[in-house]
């Protein structure tokens, strides 16, 4: 969830786990920030964007994943991938961050998130080493419509 003002400038910006232990509902967030802030219009991004609510904005799930990138400043041409627990979604987004394709199939990839962290630090790599490294690959798989469950174990 992100707070931004007219300028554009982000006040407040929080990552809200929904199948850890320490989740937040959106609901109790929005609480917070309505008693902090006087908000003018709210926006609703990704699946939930044609739900009625009275949000002014609505943007869809791989226009905010490209503009997340482009705040990060990553660079450009690049594919970005989200793997969730509804579906999969690649972006491939050209040398100017316009979205030239998307791809996704309605599997879910439940537990995908923490495999990797996992797996990074077993390697003793974080996200962005993975990603640096993944950058260097000369295979490509297509992606499958299987739904997986990933997990660790001690």
């Amino acid at each position: 969830m992100c707070l931004i003002d007219e300028s554009g400038n982000i006040l407040y910006q929080k990552a809200i786990p929904v199948y850890t232990p320490e989740r937040t509902s959106i609901g109790q967030v929005l609480k917070a920030l309505n008693a902090t802030f006087t908000i003018g219009n709210r926006a609703i991004t990704g699946a939930g964007r044609h739900c009625p609510s009275d949000a002014g904005i609505q943007v869809s799930e791989a226009e905010c994943l490209t503009r997340t990138v482009k705040h990060f400043q990553y660079p450009f041409p690049c594919n970005i991938v989200n793997i969730g627990g509804e579906h999969t979604l690649i972006v491939v987004c050209d040398e100017k961050a316009a979205i030239q394709q998307t791809i996704e199939n309605d599997r879910c990839g439940a537990g995908a998130g923490f495999m990797i962290a996992d797996l990074c630090r077993a390697l003793n790599l974080t996200t962005h080493d993975m990603d640096r490294l993944a950058r260097t690959s000369t295979t490509s798989h297509e992606l499958n419509s299987y739904c997986c469950l990933l997990y660790t174990s001690d």
